[in-house]
């Protein structure tokens, strides 16, 4: 497959983790199983449209900036949610044959006072796209956990 053609394609793997604290393991996974509500956490998603034969693909349309934001494009791409005990895992199909392979977990702190969020995202991409998408995907998973981490705070 062109995907595997080295040295077109490159792989570089992101880890984001975040302390949440005051937030419960519960409320936390209760989130994170929920599809329609993690795959909005993003800023650049507009709109999620689950697969009508197989509930665990989404369609995914989002505003990407380009050129430090001074214009933006949409992005269309396809979304395989899988919830697993701890969080989920989650596959991305997008333009350009390129694909990221996300793990999220939540764990309750040995404290038990706060839960840390952990990702670990695989990214394999096309090499002159990698520096934008890899910029571009860890800002947005970033803001996404700050979204999290404040959706479970706000009543704390």
């Amino acid at each position: 497959m062109i995907q595997d053609v080295w040295p077109l394609f490159i792989s570089h793997t992101v880890t984001l983790e975040k302390r949440i604290p005051g937030a419960s393991e519960d409320n936390t996974l209760s989130v994170l199983h929920d599809p329609n509500q993690v795959l909005h956490l993003s800023p650049l998603v507009l709109k999620v449209i689950q697969d009508c034969k197989d509930r665990s693909w989404f369609t995914m349309i989002e505003l990407l900036p380009l050129f430090g934001g001074l214009i933006s494009t949409l992005n269309i791409f396809r979304c395989r949610y899988m919830q697993t005990e701890e969080g989920y895992d989650s596959e991305v199909r997008a333009l350009l044959w390129t694909r990221l392979d996300a793990q999220m977990r939540a764990q309750r702190e040995a404290d038990g006072k706060e839960v840390m969020v952990k990702e670990k995202v695989v990214i394999r991409a096309l090499f002159f796209l990698m520096p934008f998408i890899q910029e571009t995907m860890t800002q947005a998973h970033v803001d996404a956990m700050d979204a999290l981490a404040a959706k479970l705070t706000k009543n704390n």
